[in-house]
Formats: structure tokens, sequence, C-alpha cells
């Protein structure tokens, strides 16, 4: 999904792309556990509640711990920004087409490979970056 923002910073931008994760699959679902991954270890400890967390992302957060504590177990882990490699490709795609949302049908062949990837659990090379 890509849209306009009202986040204050990337660190924000990445607490709005766990609520709307939450949003998108546990709001008024029977889902009892979920994983959120976000590229910003800052975001990570913010959502955790922890860190030195700025007023601007305050309504963010309570939104995000609305759903989580419906949840019976919720995690944020750290995913490097390479191995991302499906939203990225959507994001470059989304670009492209100009639409914020856009059927499957248009989902290209690299990124239904990176989805099959994903979902069998190949792991991507992470190669540093000198």
């Amino acid at each position: 999904m890509a849209a306009r923002s009202r986040a204050t910073s990337i660190n924000h931008l990445e607490l709005l792309g766990i609520l709307a994760g939450l949003q998108l699959n546990c709001a008024g679902t029977p889902i009892l556990k979920y994983v959120s991954e976000s590229v910003s270890s800052t975001a990570m400890t913010w959502a955790k509640g922890r860190g030195n967390i700025p007023w601007t992302v305050f309504q963010t957060l309570r939104q995000i711990k609305v759903i989580t504590d419906t949840l019976s177990e919720w995690k944020v882990t750290h995913v490097y920004r390479e191995g991302n490699r499906v939203v990225d490709a959507l994001a470059a795609l989304q670009s492209q087409i100009g639409s914020i949302f856009f059927p499957s049908s248009k989902l290209t062949s690299e990124i239904e490979n990176f989805l099959h990837e994903d979902k069998d659990g190949i792991n991507q090379i992470r190669i540093p970056r000198c």
C-alpha cells in the first residue's frame, strides 16, 4: 500500500506501517498471535514502549497498543531493508502505475517470485555496503 502520510519522521513512518499491518490483519479478527517487521530498530523500540519516544508519535503508539492489547502474543522484529524485496518492488510498481491500490493481476513475475520465496522461507543474502 502506498499513500500520503502524516509521518513526522522516517521512524514515525515505520510505526504507521506497523499500525497499518495490524489494522489490516488483526482488527476485528480472531487472530491471537502476530509478528510485525520493521527496518527501523528505533521504531521497534518505540513500538515496545521503550526508548526516548517523541511526543509526535504518541497517538500512533496508542493506536498500536489498542490492537496489540487484544492479542495474546505480539512481537516486532527487525528485518534488514535489503531483505524486504517485496515491499521495495511494490513501491516501485506503485510509482509506475500511479495507483494506491492495484489488483493482483498487476503484480510482476519478479514480485510473485519474491512472494513465493518468502512463503517458502528462502532467506535473502544481505550484502554489506562498503
